[in-house]
């Protein structure tokens, strides 16, 4: 079988994407801060006294997983499990998220290093 690739901006680039370990937003979501982010589950759960699972009738000490998911973080930024609409799927508007604070800038740590010439002289580099 050939190898396919996922066209960028495609509902199939942004599961890959989630499965990277990257956030990815939809245009219509971007000025509302939403975003969506791969949960990865969490595994040898017990359902414990006074938790909402036990309220519901399940027995304490029932064990389970916590089965991974991807979920939406909202405009209040809080977090919901998702389930793509039939619009999401065929939409070609998906990108990535960048980190809060990242805007796209470029880190460079600088050190100034003086050296001394053979005749004293002295000499500022940056490295």
């Amino acid at each position: 079988m050939a190898d396919l690739t996922a066209p960028e901006g495609s509902f199939a680039w942004a599961i890959l994407q989630l499965q990277a370990g990257n956030r990815v937003s939809r245009s219509v979501w971007h000025d509302a801060g939403m975003y969506l982010a791969r949960n990865p589950g969490l595994t040898e759960q017990v359902v414990v006294e006074n938790d909402w699972r036990a309220a519901a009738g399940i027995a304490v000490g029932t064990a389970f997983s916590y089965l991974p998911n991807i979920e939406l973080c909202n405009a209040q930024q809080d977090f919901v499990p998702w389930v793509a609409t039939q619009e999401d799927r065929e939409a070609t508007d998906w990108s990535g998220v960048d980190e809060p604070g990242d805007n796209g800038k470029v880190i460079v740590d600088l050190e100034v290093i003086v050296l001394t010439g053979g005749e004293g002289e002295t000499y500022t580099a940056k490295s």
